[in-house]
């Protein structure tokens, strides 16, 4: 799985919305909650890692893991990519909300699916613990990215 660079992510996001009718707070929360996506997903990746060496997991535990990290990382880029593009056409229209805020849903499916087949598919519950210590939070992050795009104010609304 490719390491994103955090910094440049959060960046991406900041100046995406720039131009925006949106509060420094909204900003900062998207911005975070990526920066956070993104170390949640490397952290999960090494966990994975470390209990399949340790044979805690079997291989096809960390591979469902590992399929399900890259959903996530996969939707996280479309979103950044995504908002990049905004950034670029200098301004957030109401479709580009929506757009953005189905990325942002498509995120939260994604870790849905990581926590389905990650932490339930485990079947050693200490291995389950420590699995939903690293990517427990990542629902409520990709939940709080949608939220915070839905109240941004778009171009040309009033």
């Amino acid at each position: 799985m490719k390491k994103y660079n955090v910094a440049w992510i959060a960046i991406v996001l900041l100046v995406a919305f720039t131009c925006q009718a949106c509060s420094d707070d909204q900003l900062k929360t998207i911005a975070t909650n990526v920066d956070r996506i993104a170390l949640l997903i490397k952290d999960g990746r090494e966990i994975k890692d470390e209990l399949e060496t340790q044979n805690i997991i079997s291989q096809e535990e960390g591979r469902d893991i590992t399929l399900a990290l890259i959903k996530v990382n996969s939707a996280l880029k479309a979103f950044t990519l995504r908002a990049k593009t905004y950034e670029s056409e200098g301004a957030l229209t109401s479709t580009g909300q929506v757009e953005l805020k189905k990325l942002a849903n498509d995120m939260a499916d994604a870790v849905a699916d990581l926590i389905a087949n990650g932490t339930f598919g485990v079947k050693n519950p200490d291995a389950q613990i420590r699995i939903n210590a690293a990517i427990g939070a990542l629902r409520q992050l990709t939940l709080a990215i949608a939220d915070t795009v839905s109240v941004i104010k778009p171009k040309g609304a009033k």
